[in-house]
């Protein structure tokens, strides 16, 4: 005979499970609140580090912009060498140096820090000027010999001109291009000629020592924008002297008298720019000069035709004439020109017995009489007011 035991719960029984049920739905409870916090926390905290990693880079890429624009323009605004900045924007602080210390075109290593509520990231970047002209004379549209013009090259980095003259000549890497047709006269070319991918070369060619076969691609340079950082001084005429800095005219027109650089200046006209009588620029030993020449809306031209340009270094790398017109910049006369002419919009002709040292970027360019054009082979593209820096290495740099 089986005995069934039966348990029947009493009232304190039950009240105890009940307790027992209500603790541990408590206790459950508890756990998957604190690990809802948990989660949350842990996500409000990655969330504020990636919010800090950010802005830390973001003040580390303000602080390699900065030296850039003073490597590109060769200036120190920080007064702690350039290439090396430091300071604090909107909360985000950064430290940038240069090394090897600034000495001019060539290849430097920027390292930045950037900081931002305790967070750091560091940048590291490669940077050099190594982007050459590749051509003595370019007329986007065409280009025009017509006379007995000379053209040859010399490398401005081995020594000024004559030092490379050997018989009626120096080298033999002139080079010139169009992406359109090309018309040669009797002149003597010591180098090469290359109209557009469906340009021709008309003229004597038996004069050319190199080639005469066309480009494969176009060239391309991209329109000036004219853009001072300056307000307008006003009026200019007369003798001065200007040492280093801005300066910027509305008006600029020289029929005598002589202005000459004494430091490292930068020239903004807003204006026509003529020349004549016995006008002259004179940029001394030592001496840099930028031209900007442009204007708003209207075709401003730049005529040297009556006046002279003397660059003392006998260096084309001291001066530079960056035009945004679509108007005419003439050359001829006499002159003598050492530097670099950057006027893709504008048409560039030079007659008479006027001798250039440099290269030439026009929209079309005309040489007639029995002047000379001489190539520095060593000449850089520059930028619409600055050299040229391109990036040959960026990676992050490990930081405390």
């Amino acid at each position: 005979m089986r005995t069934r035991i039966i348990t029947r719960a009493t009232g304190n029984s039950r009240r105890g499970i009940a307790l027992l049920m209500v603790v541990f739905v408590m206790t459950a409870l508890a756990g998957v609140s604190a690990a809802l916090v948990s989660t949350s926390l842990f996500r409000h905290a990655s969330a504020r580090t990636a919010y800090e990693l950010e802005h830390a880079f973001e003040a580390a890429q303000t602080g390699v912009d900065l030296a850039l624009f003073e490597l590109q323009r060769s200036t120190d605004y920080g007064a702690d060498g350039i290439g090396n900045a430091s300071g604090t924007l909107v909360g985000k602080a950064y430290t940038v140096t240069i090394d090897p210390p600034f000495a001019g075109t060539g290849e430097y290593t920027l390292r930045s820090v950037g900081e931002f509520a305790g967070v750091t990231q560091g940048i590291e970047v490669v940077v050099a000027t190594d982007i050459r002209l590749g051509t003595g004379l370019f007329g986007a549209n065409s280009v025009v010999l017509n006379g007995n013009y000379m053209v040859d090259s010399y490398d401005g980095a081995a020594g000024n001109y004559a030092s490379q003259v050997s018989g009626d000549h120096a080298n033999e890497n002139a080079v010139i291009s169009s992406n359109g047709d090309i018309d040669l006269g009797g002149d003597a070319i010591w180098g090469s000629v290359a109209p557009g991918p469906t340009g021709t070369v008309t003229g004597d060619t038996t004069t050319v020592s190199g080639t005469t076969a066309p480009s494969g691609t176009d060239m391309v340079f991209d329109p000036l924008i004219y853009d001072p950082p300056i307000d307008s001084m006003g009026d200019y005429s007369g003798t001065s002297t200007m040492t280093s800095g801005i300066y910027r005219y509305h008006d600029f027109a020289m029929s005598g008298g002589t202005l000459t650089i004494d430091g490292d200046v930068e020239l903004y006209l807003d204006c026509e720019v003529s020349f004549a009588g016995s006008a002259s620029i004179v940029v001394t030993t030592g001496s840099t000069l930028r031209i900007y020449h442009g204007g708003v809306g209207e075709a401003h031209n730049f005529d040297m035709s009556g006046g002279s340009m003397v660059n003392e270094n006998m260096d084309p790398a001291n001066v530079t004439l960056f035009s945004a017109t679509d108007g005419t910049i003439d050359f001829s006369g006499n002159a003598q020109f050492y530097g670099l002419i950057y006027a893709p919009q504008a048409d560039f002709s030079s007659s008479g017995n006027s001798e250039v040292f440099g290269a030439v970027l026009a929209n079309s360019i005309t040489l007639t009489g029995s002047g000379e054009f001489h190539f520095d082979e060593n000449m850089i593209i520059p930028s619409f007011g600055a050299d040229v820096y391109s990036v040959k290495l960026a990676r992050s740099l490990s930081t405390p």
